[in-house]
C-alpha cells in the first residue's frame, strides 16, 4: 500500500518459487499496471543497468544488502530472509507491515546517493582470490570441511 501511495513507479521482477511466493505473486498481479512494470527476469547486463540508474531497491533479496551498498543505492530491505547479512548507511530494514518505516524509506531514502559501502569488499575479489591462492599455506590446509560455531 505504501508502494502504492508513493506515486513512484517501479520495476517488479518475479520472485523466486520459494515457499510463499504464491501469496506474493497475488499481491503483484493486483499492483496498478501504469505504475508497476512486472517483469518475470532480466539479463545480468541489464539489470546491472537498472540498478545504475534506480531511484532505489526494495525487497528482500541479498542484492539489496550486498550490491546496492557497494553501488550507494538506498534500499530498503523487507522482512527477515537477509537478516544478519551485512549493513550500510544505504541499507534500511523493515517488516513488510510497517508503514512507518516504508514511507520514511520513500521520503528519506528514495533517489539519495549513498557513499559506496566496502563492507563487502572494495570490487577487486578476483585480484584477492587470486592472492590468496598464490599463497603456500593455503594449499596446506587439509581436504575435509570444518565448521566452526
Amino acid at each position: 500500500g505504501a508502494l502504492i501511495a508513493s506515486r513512484h513507479y517501479y520495476v517488479v521482477i518475479l520472485p523466486n518459487n520459494d515457499p510463499g511466493s504464491e501469496m506474493i505473486l497475488a499481491v503483484i498481479r493486483e499492483l496498478p499496471k501504469d505504475r508497476f512494470r512486472v517483469l518475470p527476469s532480466m539479463r545480468f547486463a541489464y539489470f546491472c543497468e537498472l540498478m545504475r540508474n534506480a531511484q532505489a531497491i526494495i525487497g528482500n533479496s541479498s542484492m539489496g544488502v550486498r550490491e546496492a551498498p557497494f553501488l550507494g543505492l538506498p534500499s530498503l530491505d523487507v522482512g527477515t530472509r537477509p537478516s544478519n547479512r551485512g549493513s550500510a548507511p544505504s541499507l534500511l530494514r523493515s517488516d513488510a507491515f510497517d508503514r512507518n518505516t516504508i514511507d520514511r524509506f520513500l521520503s528519506e531514502y528514495w533517489g539519495r546517493r549513498f557513499a559506496s559501502s566496502q563492507s563487502f569488499g572494495r570490487g577487486d575479489s578476483a585480484k584477492s582470490f587470486a592472492e590468496l591462492l598464490n599463497r603456500p599455506d593455503f594449499w596446506d590446509r587439509p581436504l575435509q570441511k570444518y565448521f566452526v560455531e
